[in-house]
């Protein structure tokens, strides 16, 4: 069963450093980790690398992360051009 990780209201860069650590910490320490976003209010450019990074890093350790997604963050992929996370 996956590890649940809720990131709050914001994902942007303002707090980029503190969600990125947030979520290599729980990767490494996780097999498979469910992020949920669906909390989300605001997330900006840096917030959605901080997403697409984290999962990298899942596929080098081997892990299995998934997204739970709000509407917010479909469309700013889609506004960016971006299909997966």
């Amino acid at each position: 069963m996956a590890q649940e990780l809720k990131i709050g209201k914001e994902c942007c860069i303002a707090n980029a450093g503190a969600i990125s650590s947030l979520l290599l910490d729980a990767l490494r320490t996780n097999r498979e980790l469910l992020v949920d976003l669906n909390d989300i209010e605001r997330i900006d450019t840096a917030g959605l690398q901080i997403l697409m990074a984290a999962g990298k890093e899942a596929e080098l350790l081997g892990a299995k992360l998934q997204y739970s997604v709000s509407g917010q963050i479909i469309d700013l992929m889609e506004e960016l051009g971006v299909t997966t996370l």
